[in-house]
């Protein structure tokens, strides 16, 4: 493998990791925001730190947070776009082999697969499903 192919799929999966951080601490910004939460700003630098301790403390508060109020359609694409980087980066760091190249082209083809079942998953506002 030359080193530019290895430096490429580096980028790439790197790409993954540190854009999957922003899109998610921007997605528990937006929702603890328009939730009322007077947090949101801590929630949100906490998910960008250390994604893996802070996130799911984050779903497990946001139970009692109130309902969202001020609902935009961004707030459903930063969480497609956090769902598809973060469930890249995490499965193919635990099924690729431990070279970027593979990380890499495995990240890729999740995502493809990942971003369309995400998109049906995230929340809509409550107008939208009736």
């Amino acid at each position: 493998m030359s080193a530019l192919l290895a430096a490429v799929g580096f980028v790439i999966v790197a790409g993954y990791a540190v854009g999957g951080a922003v899109a998610t601490a921007y997605w528990v910004y937006r929702d603890a925001a328009t939730r009322g939460s007077p947090r949101a700003s801590l929630w949100a630098l906490g998910v960008a730190l250390l994604v893996v301790p802070v996130l799911p403390a984050y779903l497990f508060v946001r139970r009692r947070l109130p309902p969202r109020r001020d609902w935009r359609p961004t707030d459903r694409y930063a969480g497609v776009v956090a769902a598809t980087l973060l469930t890249g980066f995490v499965v193919a760091a635990l099924v690729a082999p431990p070279d970027p190249v593979a990380r890499a082209r495995w990240s890729l083809a999740l995502s493809a697969v990942t971003a369309p079942v995400a998109y049906l998953l995230t929340e809509r506002p409550d107008e939208a499903r009736q």
